[in-house]
């Protein structure tokens, strides 16, 4: 039994133009400070970070602290979750069985939103708090094709 399946294409594609495996990924993932199940712990091995390569290295990063989001530099508004971030190894008393996750917005928009005749009756207003609806798109334009 395998943990990963790195780079495996499914062969996808067509007949004519299949997408070929990836062979790259095993060499050029960054595993570094993973949760590992099995030791219930965050694993911080250095020698899982692609450093020594000529392309796309990586350094060893200087701490162990994950920033809350590689993406945002604060807490967004219309985050209603608790904690923010919601998963990750530093996150404790979620509600997923290692306890290091919690429901984020969207999974807890859905669960207390109601259906009818399985259908999500969704509004942005009652699930998120700051929500306005988005500004109409302008400077369209239709180009033939």
């Amino acid at each position: 039994m395998s943990i990963y399946t790195l780079g495996y294409s499914g062969n996808e594609g067509t007949n004519l133009s299949p997408i070929p495996n990836d062979t790259l990924v095993k060499a050029t993932m960054m595993r570094w400070g993973n949760y590992d199940t099995v030791r219930a712990a965050a694993q911080w091995n250095a020698s899982e970070v692609p450093s020594s390569l000529s392309q796309f290295s990586n350094a060893v990063p200087g701490t162990q602290a994950p920033p809350n989001s590689l993406y945002l530099s604060a807490k967004p508004s219309w985050w209603v979750a608790t904690p923010w971030p919601a998963i990750g190894p530093d996150v404790s008393g979620g509600q997923d069985p290692t306890g290091h996750a919690y429901k984020i917005p969207a999974r807890a928009c859905y669960d207390s939103t109601s259906k009818t005749g399985g259908i999500l009756n969704f509004n942005a207003v009652n699930c998120y708090r700051d929500t306005a609806a988005p500004s109409a798109p302008t400077k369209l334009r239709i180009v033939a094709g």
